[in-house]
């Protein structure tokens, strides 16, 4: 789902600190990296353990009993973390917890597309966990990412251990513009686009146009969103694990959590793209569509964003 954007080569590592900033400010954030296995045999010649980076924001509430943690994913896929970054801005108090998948951003790049599947996607989320000893956590995925995130919550539903009621595991999901369908969002992407390459208006280049009504409707690419394309990992797209995949029902319907989704008025992914959430959750989930947004309505509208997203995670804690 990524746009090219070739002239975004900016001074990543410099920006990068402005999580300095962010930290005087109150919001202050722990780094850390997880080694993840690629479950390669011993005679392997590529090295199957890679770094995964991650932060935590606030982490001195990660275990609070008020307000749990929540777990965002991003999406691309391979799109790192910084384009979530104001999620802490718009989400007081709460820890939140990002981080940059295996291919992207700070993590490493493997170079052997055989270390690249949804499974192992999975996987890390399910080590990173453990590593930082969460328990219960809300879990919020954006475009692929949400894609994951359900993968990751169906997961949970279908271990024989779920308890409903139990007070911890992931209490809420929260499911960002994310698509039931790959093939299906690439085939609407099309679409769109073709809308545009009809119009008679070339003053700015068609990528450009779609990006403005489709992607991110701001005059300028927001500075996040401008970084986390200058550090957009490569090996993802066109991987045969991506293209054509498409998230299925469980039969552990009643142990998913309640579902919250949200997408722009004018997102590139259409309600013919989420439409199909309604079958996997039934009654145990609800929708809100942003007015004036599209893809990316955390830098659109990011304080209305935020507390539609704070309100609904209050119900659950």
């Amino acid at each position: 789902f990524l746009l090219p954007h070739n002239s975004l080569r900016v001074h990543a590592e410099k920006k990068r600190h402005r999580l300095v900033e962010q930290a005087a400010a109150g919001n202050l954030c722990n780094e850390g990296s997880l080694l993840v296995n690629r479950g390669g045999k011993a005679d392997d010649k590529h090295d199957n353990k890679y770094t995964l980076r991650y932060r935590i924001f606030r982490p001195m509430s990660l275990s609070s009993k008020k307000a749990a943690p929540l777990v965002a994913i991003h999406g691309g896929p391979s799109l790192p973390s910084d384009y979530l970054e104001p999620l802490v801005d718009v989400i007081p108090y709460r820890s939140i917890i990002l981080f940059d998948q295996v291919g992207c951003g700070q993590s490493d790049e493997p170079k052997n597309l055989s270390d690249y599947s949804i499974e192992y996607g999975l996987d890390d989320i399910e080590a990173l966990l453990k590593k930082l000893g969460v328990r219960r956590f809300h879990l919020y995925g954006h475009s692929f990412g949400g894609m994951l995130a359900y993968e990751y919550a169906k997961r949970l539903a279908e271990l024989e251990t779920t308890d409903p009621y139990d007070d911890e595991g992931c209490l809420s999901l929260v499911l960002s513009s994310a698509p039931t369908s790959v093939s299906l969002l690439d085939a609407e992407w099309e679409r769109l686009q073709s809308i545009i390459e009809q119009k008679a208006d070339r003053s700015n280049p068609v990528e450009e146009q779609f990006r403005q009504q489709h992607i991110c409707r701001t005059e300028e690419l927001p500075e996040p969103l401008e970084r986390a394309y200058s550090r957009a990992g490569s090996v993802w797209v066109g991987l045969d694990a991506v293209q054509g995949f498409e998230c299925t029902p469980t039969s552990k319907q009643n142990n998913l959590p309640s579902l919250l989704i949200v997408h722009g008025e004018h997102d590139f992914c259409t309600p013919a793209c989420i439409e199909k959430w309604d079958e996997f959750f039934g009654r145990r989930k609800r929708k809100k569509m942003l007015d004036d947004c599209s893809h990316h309505c955390l830098l659109e509208r990011g304080n209305f964003y935020g507390e539609t997203l704070e309100s609904f995670f209050c119900e659950y804690d």
